[in-house]
């Protein structure tokens, strides 16, 4: 099978309106693994007879045309990482482990390790922007959101290479406990106690500010696609159906980890640009009638129309200019929200001017503004 067809869905840079801003390159290059070679120890039969048979093993499970290129570092951090560089025409992978993940992980644990590693290259995730890169607020919360599903194809691939769940698990719990046997037994349930007392809470808002999504919603979005894994393993086949079925289900597993606090913050910069567009659209002739107060009264509300009128009246130069700048930088962090409900939105401000009748050249000019900000990939 094509190890690709069970990639999560929302691991997809177009889902988050990121497809434009994907690297062509390999960030690193032929140099970064010439430093391997002198200050790491590559992984052969020699040196790692274990080790290097796994690896053997996980090539022929995963179908890679070429060996696994393997180092061992010195470092007391459980960690692990794949670094793609380009070998003449080719682009390849080196993957990189740390000493204290070898010291506390078994051998097929290591294998899922590897094998997730390995699905980072083989799904492009290099390619991704990176959260640290300049943008707005939405877009490094989109750039979170796509590196986190990243994780989610990653063990997927993962668990397909190791071929167990509870490997798999095993491996993901001993990372983040920090211990190996014999302090720790890795017990999934325990670990989907802990993701239902979090979600029976208010969840953890910072869920939407990391690179990875807890472990134990990465426990229980393993345990979700262990059934498809099953029939995969038996006849190789992939159900698009099931799967979608489970990538819904990972997804709502993502809201409920962190309290909603993606939805709670979409709503609220969807209320700041519908806000800023109404007020575009009743100044776009440069002025804010008596009428027209009165309107963004009834449709913003007394505080609000007061607050909005008190920033305008402190402002210098163009009263549409001041107008924009707010217009424009609302637009921009509500793209945080679905295209559906930005479209909604857009959709609200047509049929209030039809309402009103008020589609003048100034209008329909500040329309179409706001509709591009809205609709922006």
């Amino acid at each position: 099978m094509n190890f690709l067809d069970v990639r999560y869905r929302f691991d997809d840079p177009s889902q988050h309106g990121l497809g434009g801003s994907l690297r062509e390159n390999p960030p690193s290059s032929e140099r970064a693994r010439s430093h391997l070679l002198a200050s790491a120890i590559k992984i052969t039969p020699a040196l790692f007879p274990d080790l290097a048979q796994g690896l053997l093993k996980l090539g022929e499970s995963m179908m890679l045309r070429d060996e696994v290129d393997c180092f061992v570092v010195a470092d007391p951090v459980i960690q692990a990482y794949c670094l793609p560089h380009q070998s003449g025409e080719r682009e390849r992978f080196t993957v990189v482990l740390s000493s204290a993940l070898i010291e506390r992980l078994r051998i097929d644990e290591i294998r899922f390790v590897i094998g997730h590693e390995v699905a980072h290259f083989l799904c492009g995730h290099w390619r991704y922007p990176s959260e640290d890169e300049d943008g707005t607020l939405g877009d490094r919360l989109a750039i979170l959101r796509l590196m986190r599903a990243a994780e989610i194809s990653a063990d997927r691939i993962g668990m397909l290479a190791c071929r167990s769940l509870e490997h798999a698990c095993a491996a993901m719990i001993k990372v983040a406990a920090g211990l190996g046997d014999p302090h720790l037994r890795p017990d999934i349930p325990s670990l989907l106690g802990q993701f239902r007392e979090l979600a029976r809470g208010d969840g953890t808002e910072s869920a939407i500010w990391t690179t990875h999504p807890i472990i134990p919603l990465r426990v229980r979005a393993l345990l979700r696609f262990e059934p498809l894994h099953r029939k995969i393993l038996q006849n190789g086949a992939c159900a698009g159906e099931d799967l979608v079925k489970i990538d819904d289900a990972v997804e709502a597993d993502f809201h409920k980890s962190s309290g909603f606090a993606l939805k709670k913050l979409s709503d609220k910069q969807l209320e700041l640009a519908r806000i800023w567009g109404l007020v575009a659209l009743f100044s776009a002739d440069g002025m804010i009638s008596k009428t027209e107060q009165q309107l963004m009264t009834v449709n913003l509300g007394e505080e609000t129309t007061a607050k909005v009128l008190r920033y305008l009246k402190a402002q210098d130069g163009n009263l549409y200019q001041a107008v924009e700048a707010k217009l424009v930088e609302a637009c921009e962090t509500a793209c945080l929200a679905p295209r559906s409900e930005r479209r909604a939105l857009v959709n609200d401000f047509c049929r209030m001017i039809d309402e009103t009748g008020a589609w003048d050249p100034a209008i329909r000019k500040a329309f179409e503004q706001i509709k591009g900000l809205l609709e922006a990939e």
